[in-house]
């Protein structure tokens, strides 16, 4: 039996997710970490505003990508971000969430997180992460 059809004054949510994106660069407060380099990794969400049950996607001449959010534009941000040489995390993550705010201005909210994996500590951690959310993480959206 198939599922009842969304009604047309119903909202669907859509938060678009990529997760688990590999850079290798040189960030990093001590000159060494520019030096050698780490691998990071950036995970970002998007919410985009709510779509009425019969959506854009699924009306005849529908699947169109202009009626959505691009993510290979999502993945150019992170990787032209992520090219540039910074010191600090959150450099990094706020300079993501706004380039990717830019790309859809009807954007209702934006999470980032970028993580070092396998910092040089003396000893064993697996990553230290910053995350960055609009709009503030009280009012979380994603």
């Amino acid at each position: 039996m198939s599922p009842a059809p969304i009604p047309e004054e119903s909202t669907c949510t859509r938060i678009i997710h990529l997760e688990d994106m590999r850079f290798f660069a040189g960030h990093g407060v001590h000159p060494s970490e520019a030096a050698t380099g780490h691998w990071f990794r950036v995970d970002v969400s998007v919410r985009l505003p709510g779509i009425g049950g019969a959506t854009p996607m699924t009306k005849p001449g529908g699947d169109r990508l202009e009626d959505t959010l691009d993510y290979e534009k999502v993945y150019a941000v992170a990787s032209r971000v992520m090219a540039t040489p910074r010191s600090l995390l959150e450099t990094l993550a706020g300079e993501i969430l706004e380039s990717v705010r830019r790309l859809a201005p009807d954007t209702v909210a934006v999470r980032v997180r970028v993580a070092k994996l396998h910092p040089p500590f003396p000893g064993p951690c697996g990553l230290v992460a910053v995350e960055m959310a609009w709009p503030e993480p009280d009012d979380r959206k994603l």
